[in-house]
């Protein structure tokens, strides 16, 4: 992957804890962001994560309906391959999310101040 890439990969993996974000997945929503649709193969070689890996990653993403996938029909034999794409309300849901989880501890911190106002 591409510095900018890798960047925003780091990014997603450092957001608190409600994105509920793991490193696979913000590696493959890096690698997937401005791309047309990508083929397993392609992510597991730019990512360096392993198939399996790629696999679990992007069923999560699937149930989070963050993620577009097709199904390629090969001519002959073999199994049909698949290929994906990131859908654009990724970004808006982890903004929310976020803003959330932000919005709760700061409203948390200021009863805390105000009771040890009243208590001291």
């Amino acid at each position: 992957m591409n510095d900018k890439r890798l960047e925003l990969a780091r990014r997603l993996e450092d957001l608190p804890k409600p994105s509920d974000l793991r490193d696979s997945e913000a590696k493959v929503i890096a690698y997937l962001e401005g791309q047309g649709w990508v083929k397993t193969l392609d992510i597991e070689l730019e990512t360096n994560l392993a198939q399996p890996t790629i696999s679990l990653a992007i069923s999560r993403l699937k149930d989070r309906d963050w993620i577009k996938e097709r199904t390629i029909e090969k001519e002959g034999r073999g199994f049909a391959s698949k290929e994906y794409r990131l859908k654009t309300k990724w970004l808006a849901e982890v903004e929310f999310k976020n803003r959330k989880y932000i919005k709760t501890k700061e409203y948390n911190l200021r009863k805390i101040r105000y009771k040890k106002t009243i208590l001291f």
